[in-house]
């Protein structure tokens, strides 16, 4: 799920693939009981919106992004935005785009993270839960998360994550409350095989209060260690379910 994700440009892609602004889903107009749906679901919807915005705008952009490294088929990018280092991992996965998100919303794709707690169903699609970390050396990190999984009117799929507030979940005593500040993952179709999407991940995380360099630096290997999983469970489902011929 969500994880804490210099020279050559990325290829160039069009801006045509956002959405429309009434796209972002709302909370339920009137939960169980008919009572008045608190400000804060209304909070947590804007902050997706906002989200959404940046991501998508990072997502389809080429300026300033930096190759850092390459790993078993995935670019890794860098990018400083408003003085937070933000990672980009783009690869080919051989699979089609349903049994990618199906891996993405239910394998778990990171070892660090612990299983996620459902605090929240804001609507059909989106959610909010809480992730701990464990992180060496210095105190675990915590993250409470909205996401909002989107079939797109293309066809391909967008998985949107940003922090968030919720009033079940405050701060711990056994963690640091980090924060995701932007986060997605977009799955695209190839018009060459239907057995082929391009995926880009991008996020931005402040991990607060000072971490050593060598741990700033893990956390770009998390985001793309992530992205390598994904591929490696995607692609391991697609020859399974060729092989037993079953769709």
């Amino acid at each position: 799920m969500t994880v804490l994700p210099r020279g050559v440009v990325l290829s160039s892609r069009s801006p045509k693939r956002g959405m429309d602004e009434d796209e972002i889903p709302s909370p339920p107009l009137s939960p169980e009981g008919g009572e008045t749906v608190p400000p804060w679901k209304y909070d947590i919807k804007e902050k997706m919106r906002q989200n959404v915005r940046a991501a998508q705008q990072q997502l389809t952009s080429t300026e300033g992004w930096n190759k850092d490294s390459q790993k078993q088929g995935v670019h890794i990018y860098i990018k400083e935005i408003r003085g937070m280092i933000h990672i980009k991992s783009v690869c080919q996965i051989k699979a089609d785009c349903d049994l990618i998100v199906t891996t993405l919303n239910t394998a778990k794709l990171s070892k660090q993270s612990s299983e996620p707690v459902i605090l929240d169903k804001l609507s059909a699609d989106m959610h909010v839960y809480w992730i701990g970390v464990k992180v060496p050396i210095i105190k675990d990190r915590d993250f409470v998360i909205a996401e909002w999984n989107h079939p797109q009117r293309d066809g391909n799929h967008l998985n949107a994550f940003v922090s968030v507030r919720h009033p079940q979940c405050g701060v711990q005593k056994k963690y640091e409350r980090a924060q995701i500040l932007m986060g997605a993952w977009q799955i695209e179709r190839s018009k060459k095989s239907a057995n082929l999407c391009r995926v880009t991940h991008v996020t931005g995380v402040d991990p607060a209060g000072d971490i050593p360099s060598f741990l700033k630096k893990s956390g770009a290997t998390a985001s793309a260690d992530a992205v390598i999983m994904l591929k490696k469970l995607s692609e391991a489902a697609c020859k399974d379910r060729q092989s037993t011929g079953s769709t």
